[in-house]
């Protein structure tokens, strides 16, 4: 009997240390959630502080994401992945407590409080996530590069404390160690109120622009520290590649808080330009900002490249090396672009013999018409458009480091540009005379060949302007180039068109249907209340005449016949049904279409009928 009670004994102290076992064994999950839970709670203090402009200096964006914000796909993807967990956090009910943890009170309780931590805290994360997921692209590109520059700057500011703490009785070391964490440390300042509002994503412009003033304040480091100390001191160190660093990150915060500041005021719009007119002190103050900034953030834009490769080269002992690279850049962007000149300069007669050979293989004398003039308008077009296209496309498969070729793109697309428009307006002009039926000397031919060369050269300096007012960080100043470039083209092509006066008048004429005749008075077509409109009603007229005259030529083709006749059906029928008779000789045909689309008539045709005007 007693042995059996000692039996009975050992096998209850067994069960009882299996379950203490069992309890034990589960504080590793408890310890997994505990880390969990931490790692959660790092993320929303992250979080906080970024959104409130307090971030620690040793912010790791990566830490405080799941997805790296300069991927868009995998920003989408977390985003979707987000939405779906906080909608299934938000439906569930108390989490239930495992089966493992049943006879573990204390370990039960604990895991309960945990997980129900773990979840609040999940979905304060997911929130402030989704926030940041949800920002444009524009302004996550650009969190992750002060982030990155905020991260770099760390790393710096303890190489220069360590660099400092091993020369103690040093004064220079220290004076510029004191010097580059403080400059450090007014930087920080800047970045946090600007990065606060960067995600907020909805400052307004008074906000946008003091931020933005702010971030103007910080003075440049090689102003603003004193990197004069003895070579043996510095021998040890990389002052040249901290200056490089500390540069890079001054221009990251002017880039990139500039570019926030004009983009919010561009999406503000034309009201809020017109509000801000409003107050003329505040406004001026800004305007006078930008004006004073753009040649600075001019001659970085250039220079920024040059300045990097000449530091790396100095740094890797090839400063030789890369003069000679940059000179034979130079060189080899000459030879490209005459050859691209030259190519382009053949390419009309290239189409021309193409066209002979073409014409030579047509018999229908329509057919022939119409190649005529679709390789007449493609010969003088062409060479600008071989430029803008060889060029861009050559730009294209250059290595980075290639930074003068790199210039051939937009050498190449400003020389299309002024190609394109000489040749446009020459052809206006042009078109004015001989579509009213005017005969045009060669004396006048001259002269509107120099009026589109001048024109053309205005229309260079305004894109020129605009590129310039857009790269440089212009705010306000891109509303006042927009008006003034509307402004000056406006200006322009009323002086072409009063140049010549009395052909543009008769053109404005015919295209209003009053035909060719000599006897029409160009006056009635040049009164004073008209000639603020002339440019409109000009650019109209040219507009609905090559609409016109395009559908003579295609009507060529069976299929676009077809299917003009099938439209005009479609418009007499609902013209049936509001009118329940024709009345009189001008009404449109409805019988013979096969009759009405060969008849020479344009009354059916839908353009803007300028007689109404005149």
């Amino acid at each position: 009997m007693k042995a059996l009670k000692t039996l009975l004994t050992l096998y209850l102290l067994l069960i009882a240390a299996a379950a203490v076992a069992d309890c034990a064994a589960l504080e590793s999950q408890l310890s997994r959630q505990n880390r969990a839970l931490e790692h959660l709670e790092q993320q929303r203090q992250a979080l906080d502080n970024l959104l409130q402009g307090q971030i620690n200096n040793d912010f790791v964006l990566t830490e405080a994401v799941d997805a790296p914000l300069d991927m868009g796909l995998e920003v989408l993807e977390a985003r979707r992945s987000l939405q779906r967990e906080q909608h299934q956090l938000d439906s569930e009910d108390t989490p239930a407590v495992p089966q493992a943890f049943a006879d573990c009170p204390d370990q039960s309780t604990r895991w309960l409080g945990q997980e129900k931590q773990i979840r609040s805290l999940r979905q304060v994360v997911n929130k402030l996530q989704l926030q940041l997921y949800e920002l444009p692209r524009a302004s996550r590109l650009a969190l992750v590069r002060e982030a990155t520059q905020w991260q770099t700057l760390n790393t710096l500011s303890a190489t220069v404390q360590s660099w400092a703490d091993n020369h103690p009785e040093h004064p220079e070391v220290q004076s510029l160690q004191r010097e580059i964490l403080a400059w450090i440390e007014y930087w920080r300042s800047s970045t946090r109120i600007w990065l606060s509002q960067l995600v907020a994503n909805q400052p307004q412009s008074t906000a946008s622009n003091e931020v933005w003033r702010e971030t103007l304040q910080v003075p440049h480091p090689q102003q603003a520290i004193d990197w004069s100390i003895p070579i043996r001191l510095g021998a040890d160190v990389d002052l040249l590649g901290w200056l490089d660093t500390l540069e890079e990150a001054h221009r990251a915060l002017l880039r990139e808080s500039g570019k926030w500041r004009n983009q919010h005021i561009w999406a503000l719009g034309w009201g809020n330009f017109l509000h801000e007119l409003s107050q003329p002190q505040r406004f001026a103050l800004q305007l006078a900002t930008e004006i004073r900034s753009a040649p600075t953030n001019l001659i970085d834009a250039i220079t920024r490249p040059f300045i990097r490769d000449y530091r790396r080269a100095v740094k890797q002992e090839k400063r030789g090396e890369m003069l000679a690279s940059w000179f034979l850049q130079g060189l080899a962007l000459v030879a490209i672009m005459s050859a691209i000149l030259k190519l382009a300069a053949v390419t009309p007669q290239f189409l021309s013999h193409a066209q002979q050979r073409l014409l030579s293989t047509l018999k229908h004398r329509g057919l022939i018409q119409f190649n005529a003039a679709v390789l007449w308008f493609i010969k003088p077009n062409a060479p600008w458009f071989m430029v803008l296209v060889c060029a861009n496309t050559i730009a294209e498969f250059l290595p980075d480091r290639w930074i003068i070729l790199h210039w051939l793109a937009p050498i190449g697309s400003l020389y299309a540009a002024f190609r394109a428009v000489r040749v446009i307006v020459e052809w206006v002009i042009a078109r004015s005379f001989t579509r009213s039926g005017q005969f045009v000397s060669s004396h006048t031919a001259q002269q509107q060949t120099h009026d589109a060369q001048r024109v053309s050269w205005l229309v260079l300096l305004c894109i020129l302007g605009w590129t310039l007012v857009k790269g440089t960080g212009g705010g306000y100043l891109m509303f006042f180039i927009i008006l003034l470039i509307a402004l000056l083209l406006w200006a322009t092509l009323l002086w072409l068109m009063l140049r010549y006066r009395d052909s543009v008048s008769r053109f404005l004429l015919y295209a209003a249907g009053r035909g060719t005749a000599k006897k029409l008075d160009p006056q009635t077509a040049q009164r004073w209340w008209m000639l603020p409109i002339w440019p409109l009603l000009f650019v109209l007229a040219h507009l609905s005449d090559v609409v016109i005259h395009l559908h003579q030529k295609l009507l060529f083709f069976d299929t676009y016949r077809s299917v003009s006749v099938k439209l005009m059906r479609i418009r007499l029928a609902a013209e049936a049904k509001d009118e329940e008779s024709a009345e009189g000789d001008d009404s449109l045909p409805d019988e013979s279409y096969s009759d009405w689309m060969l008849r020479n008539n344009k009354a059916w045709i839908d353009a803007f009928d300028i007689s109404t005007v005149l």
